[in-house]
């Protein structure tokens, strides 16, 4: 569902508007093309957050979805690299614990380029990264499927997965369209 764009921020959104729908983009700094961009429903009541992570790290939108009197849950909507570095994975755990910071009940979905039905990847995803964030995998089939083979590399991790199953009507409807 979550593409890598090639846009700047001299490309405005109008070029992007669909009526009912907020477009919420960040952008690479520095390097040609990456970054994401988004569409949520304008009737949701949310906050983007901005400035959350350092320059390293700059390939999410990061969304809190509220009610009028509480913080329901973050949504942080994530780009990783194919040929992403050891270093993306500490980027990663600060990410979340600020994420942690603003609310307790964190969704992370996004393009991971990390293989989940291989089993080794698997097994060094999870100790390394996972594990260390408290989160949970929700998708458990291939998300990437050609006629040669079939990857798992779109992840939905919920910091509260019982919770999520509840309110599932906010998550679709708050990642109804990410390009």
């Amino acid at each position: 569902m979550i593409h890598q764009t090639f846009l700047n921020e001299n490309i405005p959104n109008s070029y992007f508007e669909i009526r009912g729908y907020e477009v919420l983009r960040e952008h690479r700094s520095g390097k040609n093309g990456g970054g994401l961009l988004c569409y949520i429903k304008s009737s949701l009541s949310h906050e983007k957050l901005s400035g959350i992570d350092d320059q390293s790290f700059c390939e999410s939108v990061i969304i809190v979805m509220t009610s009028q009197v509480s913080k329901l849950f973050l949504v942080s909507f994530i780009y990783r690299p194919p040929n992403s570095k050891y270093e993306w994975n500490e980027n990663f755990f600060r990410h979340v614990e600020r994420c942690y910071g603003y609310c307790i009940d964190v969704i992370i979905v996004g393009d991971f380029n990390v293989n989940l039905l291989d089993i080794s990847v698997k097994q060094r995803w999870t100790l390394t990264v996972l594990d260390t964030v408290n989160l949970t995998q929700l998708i458990s089939t291939a998300t990437k499927i050609s006629m040669t083979s079939a990857k798992l590399i779109d992840h939905l991790y919920s910091s509260r997965p019982t919770k999520l199953k509840k309110n599932m009507e906010w998550v679709i409807a708050a990642s109804v369209i990410i390009i």
